[in-house]
């Protein structure tokens, strides 16, 4: 993988979400315990989600409640969801930004692919449009060139300066043989609507103060 030195990730912002006996990335979004995921990384319905990453009282492994989840399968449908664990992230993404970096502009991604904390730099390639689900969600894809790991999904996808666009979902690319090079790569990101978001969040905050 390059690095980019643009900007950079901080890895403690970054956690490790266990599904059987695969994972993916979780992306911290507030500082009380809410994760911004795929829904591929936790499709396993009988399955127990753990998350494992920094917190505020070192290392921690911590089993997730899954508040949202999309759906997936093709591109019209929105590879999202949300999680909620008791723990305090060390780091957290306010997700606050409704606008893209410009085509052309520089991103910054990264991941625990592999269970160990990495980022890469890459451009901005394509804005997709803004689509709905389920009458509630809102969000729309993009399409940047920074490399990915296996297990980075769920990874945050930031602005030059930091500021969170977005979480990765999967990559293209075909191999070229003999020497095994990858040709035509492109990764893709989803960006949730930051309002829709917020109103899913204090919804789930409502309901566990009720109960």
């Amino acid at each position: 993988r390059q690095s980019d030195d643009s900007g950079v990730i901080n890895e403690e912002n970054q956690e490790t979400t266990q599904v059987g006996g695969g994972g993916g990335t979780a992306t911290p979004i507030t500082q009380d315990g809410y994760f911004l995921t795929n829904a591929h990384v936790v499709d396993e319905e009988d399955a127990v989600f753990y998350l494992w990453g920094h917190t505020d009282k070192g290392m921690s492994l911590s089993k997730a409640r899954v508040v949202w989840k999309g759906d997936h399968g093709h591109n019209d449908l929105p590879d999202l969801a949300l999680l909620h664990a008791d723990v305090r992230p060390k780091g957290h993404f306010p997700f606050e930004r409704g606008e893209l970096p410009p085509v052309g502009d520089r991103i910054i991604t990264g991941g625990y692919g592999g269970l160990t904390p990495d980022q890469s730099g890459g451009k901005m390639l394509i804005h997709g449009i803004w689509r709905k689900w389920d009458n509630d969600a809102r969000w729309r894809a993009f399409v940047h060139d920074a490399a990915l790991h296996p297990g980075d999904s769920g990874g945050p996808v930031t602005s030059r300066d930091g500021e969170l666009v977005g979480i990765n979902s999967q990559l293209f690319g075909g191999l070229r043989w003999p020497r095994g090079r990858l040709e035509n790569y492109r990764a893709r990101a989803l960006q949730p609507d930051p309002e829709w978001l917020s109103r899913l969040i204090a919804a789930d905050r409502a309901a566990k103060t009720r109960e």
